[in-house]
């Protein structure tokens, strides 16, 4: 005779087998996307910028290969100035372009630094990795990917005047 209660049992351990491997196979399924984007950001994470002082900034590159068609804008944490380099380029076109960025530590010349009104001048740098893809570091600390190249982005023009950055310790 058939035991309704190991019948039950059966059934419970069944399910909870099922959803065992339903969640594990969830769970594998979001490290993965997690690996893949921590992948694809991985070189981007370790470009930054920052300034020096009224007419230098610095831009950092962590990673062991160059970034290219770096644009550099000079914008404003605090006050009324643009905030972001989509806002400088409205106005105008200031922007340090450099043709790349090699892994290490430079400096670089900047326009447009001012201190009135309450503003506090901060960078943005934006740039291709080695892979094309597109980002922009904000001068907030986000990083941000962009769909097209920087200068496409800020709808600025060529010819631009690429300039290779000054090795910091020069």
């Amino acid at each position: 005779m058939d035991d309704p209660l190991r019948d039950v049992a059966s059934l419970i351990a069944a399910v909870g087998t099922v959803g065992a491997f339903i969640v594990g196979g969830v769970q594998i399924a979001i490290e993965r996307r997690r690996r893949k984007t921590d992948a694809l950001r991985a070189q981007a994470e370790r470009v930054s910028a920052w300034l020096l002082n009224d007419t230098t900034g610095a831009l950092l590159n962590r990673s062991d290969e160059p970034v290219y068609r770096v644009v550099v804008w000079v914008v404003f944490i605090q006050g009324a100035g643009p905030r972001t380099g989509e806002e400088r380029s409205k106005h105008d076109s200031t922007a340090q372009t450099l043709a790349l960025l090699p892994p290490g530590r430079y400096r670089t010349e900047v326009d447009g630094v001012d201190y009135g009104m309450s503003l506090v001048p901060s960078m943005e740098v934006a740039f291709s990795d080695v892979r094309g893809r597109h980002w922009i570091r904000r001068a907030t600390g986000e990083l941000v990917k962009i769909k097209r190249d920087p200068l496409a982005h800020y709808g600025l023009s060529e010819p631009q005047p690429w300039m290779i950055p000054t090795p910091e310790n020069l």
